[in-house]
């Protein structure tokens, strides 16, 4: 992850992951929301897409 990101220090990433490992309720919530939020996102863009291309991905 650092290789991939210079901005991010090696000791941050540790801390960062020593944080979620402390903490699995609040990371668990966290994504929860997140995926709720994504999935609510999704249904009001859903209105502007073609209905064709809804029905070329399965979604329609």
């Amino acid at each position: 992850m650092v290789l991939a990101y210079p901005s991010l220090s090696l000791a941050d990433v540790y801390a960062v992951l020593a944080w979620a490992l402390r903490h699995p309720e609040e990371v668990a919530a966290y994504r929860e929301r997140a995926k709720r939020a994504a999935l609510e996102a999704e249904e009001r863009a859903r209105v502007h897409f073609p209905k064709a291309l809804l029905a070329r991905l399965g979604r329609a």
